[in-house]
């Protein structure tokens, strides 16, 4: 499941921020997955998506990695 924050501008034209909060189940162990990423997204002119950064826990991230290989 991913649940979105407020979207805010950050000051830079074209540019707004956001906080995604991503859970569920993970497949290889079962442990529940409970983790907040930071998503800035950069827009054209027509307030369409050109860009997307997520910056996430990286131990969160390699948990993520590890039950997707599985």
């Amino acid at each position: 499941r991913i649940d979105r924050g407020t979207i805010v501008a950050d000051g830079h034209p074209g540019t707004v921020k956001t906080e995604l909060r991503l859970s569920g189940t993970l497949r290889d162990t079962g442990e529940q997955l409970n983790v907040m990423a930071d998503v800035t997204l950069g827009l054209n002119a027509a307030g369409l998506v050109e860009t997307a950064a997520a910056v996430i826990d990286e131990a969160e991230l390699a948990r993520i990695r590890q039950a997707r290989r599985s």
